[in-house]
């Protein structure tokens, strides 16, 4: 596997942090640390090739939340539906939270 990032590092909203071979099966693993829910939708991170949703590769994965619900949501865009995805209940805010997301064999899985 590639490791885009060595070290812990603060994401910052619209602000590219590397580059990594799109691939139909993958595994991306980080440590979430949410300070808060913010009023509405907000996108916590998102692996794209350059769109937003709507086709084939605009969320390989995205990671979503949205205040007052005790929620991730997580989704993936595949030839077919740009939507694909599952919704693990939000871990604990201001707390390091290990997810792993797995994309293998036309399944996904998060732990």
């Amino acid at each position: 596997g590639k490791e885009l990032l060595g070290s812990a590092t603060a994401l910052v909203a619209k602000t590219k942090i590397g580059e990594v071979e799109a691939s139909k099966h993958y595994e991306i693993s980080f440590v979430l640390n949410l300070k808060s829910t913010p009023s509405g939708w907000h996108s916590v991170m998102r692996f794209t090739l350059g769109g937003n949703n709507g086709k084939e590769g605009d969320r390989m994965p995205a990671l979503f939340v949205r205040s007052g619900d005790p929620k991730l949501y997580i989704r993936s865009s595949r030839q077919g539906s740009m939507n694909d995805g599952c919704d693990p209940q939000l871990p604990p805010l201001n707390q390091d939270t290990t997810v792993v997301i797995r994309v293998a064999d036309g399944e996904m899985n998060v732990f």
